[in-house]
């Protein structure tokens, strides 16, 4: 099995939908798991997606970073390397307000191959205003 850790999901996404959204962009996945809070029983926020070959997984982490499912943009990442956030070796501030994390990602792309992208926002989806770009060494 080969899995991909996916991040910044809606609180609504359960596994089914992340399960029927890349089979239909035509992935074949063995599952897909969003992860919940044990106590609270609410999101976390990520979850992985488990393939049957590395080459699926490759193409579906090559292709479908940044992607939209339910107006929030998925980070997705080889599941060794899911934080993110805290391994990070860019802060970007004094992004525009009506920046989305594809546009960020787009952006930063000019400047090397990029390893994880996430654009920090509020609630509503509005940009905060900065976001963590960690590029491949």
């Amino acid at each position: 099995m080969h899995s991909l850790y996916i991040g910044n999901l809606s609180d609504r996404c359960f596994d089914l939908d992340l399960y029927k959204f890349f089979k239909n962009a035509g992935f074949t996945l063995a599952s897909a798991k969003v992860m919940f809070d044990h106590d609270t029983k609410v999101s976390k926020g990520f979850g992985y997606l488990n393939f049957y070959s590395e080459d699926e997984a490759g193409r579906c982490l090559e292709t479908m970073n940044n992607a939209e499912i339910m107006k929030k943009h998925i980070v997705l990442n080889k599941k060794k390397d899911r934080d993110f956030d805290s391994k990070a070796n860019v802060l970007v501030r004094n992004l525009p307000k009506d920046m989305n994390q594809k546009e960020l990602s787009d952006l930063c792309s000019k400047s090397g191959n990029i390893k994880s992208c996430k654009l920090e926002v509020f609630g509503d989806g509005q940009s905060r205003g900065f976001g963590y770009v960690q590029f491949e060494k």
